[in-house]
C-alpha cells in the first residue's frame, strides 16, 4: 500500500485501487455476486465519486470435446484460405472483435477467443469479454449513481 495505490487479495477477492481506478475481481464463480455487492456497497458510500466508465470483464476456459471440435472452432473464427501462400499451416492464436453495444447504454464490447493454456490435456478454448460502459449523464456527481444502477441491473 502507498498513498497512490493499494493492491491486495484475501482468498476469493482481489482489489486494485489507484487514484483513478477501482478494480475488484475473483477467480471463483461462486463469489461473483459478492464482488458485485462489494462494489455496489463501496460506491453507495462514495456516491459522489466521479465515475466516467465501467468495465465488467469475464474470462472462462472451456475444454473441447475433442481435437476435431477444437479445430472446427478455430477454422470457423479464423478461416485459413486468406493465409494460403503466406503461411504454412496457419492456426488461430487469438481472435478479437470490437463492437458497439446492442443495448441502450453507451460503450462497447470486446470479445477475445483463443486457445486455452489452462485446460489439461490440450484442446481448450479461452473466452474473454470486456463489457465496457461509458457514462451518459451530464452531471459528473451523478455518474457514480448511473454506473452503479447499470451494475445492479447486470
Amino acid at each position: 500500500m502507498a498513498p497512490e495505490v493499494s493492491v491486495f487479495s484475501i482468498g476469493w477477492l482481489g482489489l486494485e485501487i489507484t487514484l483513478d481506478r477501482f478494480a475488484a475481481r475473483t477467480t471463483q464463480i461462486q463469489h461473483l455476486d459478492s464482488v458485485r455487492d462489494l462494489v455496489l456497497g463501496t460506491f453507495s458510500l462514495l456516491r459522489h465519486t466521479p465515475v466516467e466508465q465501467m468495465g465488467i470483464n469475464r474470462q472462462a476456459h472451456y475444454r473441447s470435446a475433442n481435437e476435431d471440435e477444437w479445430h472446427r472452432l478455430g477454422h470457423r473464427l479464423a478461416p485459413k484460405v486468406p493465409w494460403a501462400g503466406l503461411l504454412e499451416k496457419p492456426g488461430m492464436r487469438r481472435v478479437q472483435m470490437l463492437g458497439q453495444r446492442a443495448d441502450q447504454y453507451r460503450g462497447r464490447i470486446t470479445v477475445s477467443v483463443g486457445p486455452s493454456l489452462k485446460t489439461k490435456p490440450g484442446f481448450g478454448v479461452y473466452f474473454e469479454v470486456n463489457d465496457h460502459y461509458e457514462n451518459d449523464v451530464e452531471e459528473k456527481a451523478l455518474g457514480c449513481q448511473r454506473m452503479m444502477a447499470i451494475l445492479s441491473a447486470s
